[in-house]
């Protein structure tokens, strides 16, 4: 089996918990919203119980100008044709993904959404050589 493509990351230890449980429910999620239409999609979406995963620096990161919104990564995440597999942290962080195909919808929403937990992305490897 081909190893499967991953984002990179690093940080504070300390922020990956909250990282993980957002993942955990996009994950979870992802599959009954991929064959669901705008408007269903957007229900999921705008389900309260989103922010409730959030602390107030990844509300704040999410809520800058120029920064990805909450509602935007979950949507292009939603759609994205990918399946998420994993996301771990020890000395550095790592989040496995495998793409249906190619163009798959890129690792934008990916790696916004690591970044607004305050990782940094080290490397890419569907970018990165």
């Amino acid at each position: 089996m081909a190893q499967p493509f991953f984002i990179a990351f690093s940080g504070s230890p300390d922020r990956f918990p909250i990282l993980r449980r957002v993942f955990d429910r996009i994950r979870e999620a992802k599959p009954q919203c991929v064959d669901l239409d705008f408007d269903a999609r957007g229900a999921v979406i705008a389900d309260p119980a989103w922010i409730d995963l959030l602390d107030d620096a990844s509300i704040a990161a999410m809520s800058g100008p120029d920064a990805w919104q909450l509602e935007d990564i979950l949507d292009c995440m939603f759609t994205g044709e990918y399946d998420l597999l994993s996301v771990s942290f020890s000395d550095a962080g790592r989040l496995e993904y495998d793409p249906h195909a190619f163009p798959f919808g890129g690792t934008d929403p990916i790696r916004a959404l690591i970044e607004s937990f305050g990782f940094t992305v080290t490397h890419d490897s569907c970018y990165d050589s």
